[in-house]
């Protein structure tokens, strides 16, 4: 066996096994997100329970409350980071199954087209597809949506599950805090606590909106 076929055979064996651990990776990264989110959801029902029910001290009762607010913050802020990891992981995924499959490919990292024939043979060449580059930096770092996924982690809590998932808890537990606060002081304005759930919804939607106009603008400036 020659040097040449050596090599060939060396980067398709690392391709295989890239690909098979993004998979294996890619599930565990799915069951992790269900996870926190089954634990944000018993622990936020716990507070919110015990604060309720609590007797004596209605202060007591309060802060309890006050910490149902801060659960779904905590676990939004985890949840979007496995995402991110999510959507970086599976958009290199991705690019290997359509690498592997299609005739001609443009590797968006740099732009320079190749094909998987020339990968197998081209031993002697210093550009050829990525291999081993789980987070896909290299293979697709002048990617708009690549970047816009997998850079930064605020995005990702405004979209699927999560827009709904945890904002609907941070949202009960404002008007819960606003009500319990009103029966103690009676005092109305403490019903402009439940603006707060919305405000940080209008400004992680806002920053991401901003964030993608800035990777496109780098994009074409580029």
């Amino acid at each position: 066996m020659g040097e040449e076929e050596t090599l060939t055979r060396a980067r398709l064996e690392f391709l295989k096994l890239e690909y098979s651990h993004l998979q294996a990776h890619l599930e565990h990264l799915e069951n992790a997100e269900w996870k926190v989110r089954q634990l944000s959801i018993t622990l936020w029902l716990a507070a919110v329970g015990v604060g309720l029910g609590l007797q004596g001290s209605i202060e007591n009762a309060i802060y309890i409350l006050l910490i149902s607010i801060f659960i779904p913050f905590l676990f939004l802020y985890i949840d979007a980071r496995i995402g991110r990891w999510h959507s970086s992981h599976k958009a290199r995924l991705r690019a290997i199954e359509t690498f592997v499959s299609g005739g001609e490919y443009t590797l968006p990292g740099t732009k320079i087209k190749t094909s998987f024939s020339e990968f197998c043979l081209a031993s002697g060449k210093e550009v050829f597809f990525p291999v081993l580059d789980f987070s896909g930096e290299k293979t697709l770092s002048n990617d708009e949506k690549f970047l816009f996924d997998s850079v930064a982690t605020y995005p990702h809590m405004v979209v699927g599950v999560r827009r709904y998932f945890y904002f609907s808890q941070i949202l009960g537990a404002l008007i819960i805090v606003s009500l319990q606060l009103y029966n103690l002081y009676e005092h109305t304005w403490y019903f402009a606590l439940i603006g707060i759930g919305p405000l940080f919804y209008i400004m992680i939607l806002w920053l991401s909106k901003r964030r993608r106009k800035k990777i496109a603008q780098q994009l074409r400036a580029g």
